[in-house]
């Protein structure tokens, strides 16, 4: 009886529902174009009568300005995907501009009339190649009182037999990351938690103190002048000693996986921890941290890109390069001020930096290493992974894989990459996946993979 009288409602309202989402489209269009083209006045007049009298021209200009100024030019309107709900219309258009790529969202009456209009990144979505249903997360908190941060442990579904697990933990790059390495659309550590524990094996990772106290850090500020490299990363030996005690975890099985500058600390943190089997190394830079920014930024505009998608790290690149001689030359001292050096970061952080060399650590350390890039990368280059891998090549316990199609974040992609790339929706190459997840399990690989 049910079946029948929804199969008559949707007869009944089917047609009603292709003509609203028709007339969502055309406005989303009508709307956009309008946007693109400067027309002010049209756009206005595509609000609802009531919110004209308080949405002028003149607010859309300055607010379209200002998305410009961010993202650079409009370049490409794409195809209007509509929905109908109760009382209202919803249409998002995904947009590209010169510097990014977002989704545009438009609110609409029955009538056709906009009441609201955003642009947000594009949302993630779990890599095809996870089998969600097959693995369970638990949620930790690691450091000291003064220091805690949270983390996720993905571990596989629970089997009949008590089974112990090799184990991960992800280490994110520089800045305030949180424990997906989140930029844009991207969530690279979420795909490599999602896919490894797929494939049995434990994956830990873990909100950086930077990104858990971001705000407290703003409000009241911390001491730079005496920051370093140490209290950044402190909270993964706490990690270490907290997973070998996980009863589904091996403890002889527990990897260190570093992406970019975590690249660096886990070589270290491999070398200095016995607990700790060996590490993987992602896009790990053999130069500095502020000569990878200032390649970064002479990348840029070579392709013509405005460096301002750096985020505003990079003000004036021959005072930023000054601070970057300062932190190189024997002239850094522990009364160097921090104002003086690159970020705004004191002098113990950098002579901590300058003592993590991962080309000495690797060699010394006698455990298995992977080495892993991505050949469009323009954070930390091929360059960077060739001088690594002819100075490591001999060594029986070092493995080494490039990936000439991915990024940064271990995307794949086509041409120069971009920043604008970061917030197209995507995932980690499944080609990654399978060749940590097969390192992991079977120890070390003397040849490249």
């Amino acid at each position: 009886m049910f079946s029948f009288i929804r199969q008559i409602w949707s007869r009944i309202t089917s047609p009603q529902i292709h003509a609203r989402k028709k007339l969502a489209e055309q406005t989303a269009n009508t709307a956009l174009t309008a946007l693109r083209d400067g027309n002010w006045q049209a756009l206005q007049q595509q609000f609802l009568p009531l919110l004209r009298y308080f949405i002028t021209e003149k607010l859309l200009e300055n607010a379209w300005r200002l998305v410009e100024s961010n993202f650079g030019p409009l370049e490409h309107i794409g195809s209007p995907t509509c929905s109908v709900g109760w009382i209202t219309l919803t249409a998002s258009v995904p947009v590209h501009f010169k510097r990014a790529r977002l989704n545009t969202v438009l609110r609409l009456t029955f009538s056709g009339h906009l009441f609201g209009i955003g642009m947000s990144p594009f949302t993630w979505s779990p890599p095809k190649y996870a089998d969600i249903n097959s693995i369970r997360s638990i949620n930790m908190s690691f450091g000291n009182w003064l220091s805690k941060t949270g983390g996720t442990l993905t571990l596989p579904a629970r089997e009949a037999s008590e089974q112990k697990y090799p184990c991960v933990i992800l280490l994110g790059g520089s800045g305030p990351a949180d424990r997906d390495s989140t930029v844009g659309a991207l969530k690279p550590f979420k795909d490599i938690a999602l896919g490894l524990t797929t494939n049995k094996i434990a994956v830990c990772r873990i909100d950086k103190t930077g990104f858990t106290y971001r705000y407290w850090y703003r409000l009241f500020g911390f001491n730079k002048q005496k920051y370093t490299l140490t209290q950044e990363y402190g909270y993964v030996l706490h990690a270490i000693e907290s997973l070998k005690r996980q009863p589904e975890i091996s403890a002889d099985k527990i990897f260190i996986v570093g992406h970019s500058l975590g690249g660096l600390m886990a070589a270290h943190i491999a070398e200095t921890n016995d607990s700790v089997a060996g590490c993987i190394l992602m896009a790990t830079p053999t130069d500095s941290m502020y000569r990878c920014l200032i390649r970064q930024v002479r990348y840029l505009a070579s392709i013509g890109e405005n460096p301002g998608s750096l985020g505003g790290l990079v003000s004036n690149l021959e005072d930023f390069e000054k601070q970057a001689d300062l932190a190189d030359s024997s002239e850094l001292s522990l009364s160097t001020l921090a104002e003086q050096l690159p970020f705004g970061l004191g002098p113990n952080y950098w002579l901590e930096c300058r003592s993590l060399n991962p080309i000495k650590t690797t060699k010394e350390l006698q455990k298995p290493v992977l080495i892993l890039q991505g050949g469009r990368d323009y954070q930390v280059t091929v360059d960077n992974y060739n001088e690594l891998q002819s100075s490591l090549q001999s060594n029986a316990h070092t493995a080494f894989r490039l990936y000439e199609s991915l990024n940064h974040c271990f995307v794949s992609g086509q041409g120069p990459s971009r920043p604008a790339e970061y917030t197209d929706p995507g995932n980690v190459e499944y080609e990654v996946i399978q060749d940590i997840s097969q390192w992991v399990k079977e120890g070390d690989m003397a040849t490249p993979i």
